[in-house]
Order: structure tokens, then C-alpha cells, then sequence
């Protein structure tokens, strides 16, 4: 399987073993869950999770969530909240701050510098966001949040790229 290419060229490809657990993932189901679900030993699913974060570069499972959504590797659409219903609010700024480094996969640490509130409190500001969303797990939240529009659907390598023309732009002049 492989995803949307990028302005480079360049294309992420993934086993279709491995691609095969994205979307429990970004469900927010466990290793022993989605290995119940495929038929697979827990460990088989561990392994294809440690591919996937090598393959996409990702250093957190939401983060990879995050990374197979811009990549196009899942449709954040066909991920449902646990339970029916719409968000019972907006989230607030430190709700969304924390959700975006989750996808980022940044540590409850780089998180909390980032958003100047204690680990603590990050832990509970992504709770509350996993409540108002509806979600599982932190991985479930970020999917919840692509489908909700409220994280950056940009390709994955676009600030690379961005970035890259500048530092061509500099060194030509």
C-alpha cells in the first residue's frame, strides 16, 4: 500500500500486513485488541507497529496515526467516536495546543514546556479532549480530530519542502 506521493516524488509504501493495523489504531484499540481482531499473536502486532513508526518516522503511535491520515494511508472519515453523538463542546486552546503535539508526537514533557501547564496537566487537558471527542485513546482523539478538521491535513512533508525552498531562495542570493 502506499500513500499519497509527495511535490518530491517521494511515496511511503507499507506492507499491506502492516497497513492492515493502521485503522485499528486509529480506532484507539490495543495491541491485544487488534491482535484479536486480525488473528495475529499481540507480538506480530508490536513488530508491525515498530515498521510503521520506522517506515513513517513517527516516534509515538498517535503521531503515526497522524502521519498515515496526511499520508492518506486512512480515511479519517471511517473512524467513529465511541459512541454516538457530536463533541459536547468546542475544545479550548490547551485542549487543541495538546492534541496538536500528541500528533506531533511530542512527549507529555516537550508538550507541557510547549503549552507552559505541568505534565499534569497535560495528562488531563488530553483527557478532556478524549472526552469531548469521544475517543479511546489519544491515537483515537487525533484521528477524531482530522475528521473533525481540526488538525492540519498538510503533507506530511510540506514544511521540509517549504523549508527547502528557502534555504535555496538564501543560498541563491
Amino acid at each position: 500500500m502506499s500513500g499519497e506521493p509527495c511535490p518530491c516524488g517521494h511515496t511511503i509504501v507499507v506492507a499491506a500486513a502492516d497497513a492492515a493495523l493502521l485503522l485499528p489504531l486509529a480506532c484507539g484499540l490495543t495491541t491485544a485488541a487488534i491482535a484479536r481482531q486480525l488473528g495475529l499473536k499481540e507480538s506480530q502486532v508490536r513488530d508491525g507497529i515498530k515498521r510503521l513508526r520506522a517506515v513513517l518516522g513517527a516516534q509515538r503511535i498517535p503521531q503515526l496515526v497522524d502521519l498515515a491520515i496526511r499520508w492518506q494511508l486512512i480515511d479519517p472519515d471511517v473512524v467513529a467516536p465511541i459512541r454516538s453523538g457530536r463533541p459536547s463542546r468546542d475544545l479550548k486552546s490547551a485542549e487543541r495546543g495538546a492534541l496538536a503535539n500528541a500528533a506531533a508526537g511530542s512527549s507529555a514533557e516537550a508538550s507541557a514546556e510547549d503549552l507552559g501547564i505541568s505534565i499534569g496537566q497535560v495528562h488531563k487537558v488530553l483527557a478532556a479532549a478524549r472526552d469531548i471527542l469521544l475517543a479511546r485513546a489519544t491515537a483515537h482523539a487525533v484521528a477524531l480530530g482530522h475528521r473533525l478538521h481540526l488538525l492540519p491535513t498538510t503533507h506530511p512533508h510540506l514544511a521540509a519542502h517549504e523549508s527547502a525552498d528557502l534555504t535555496a531562495e538564501a543560498g541563491a542570493a
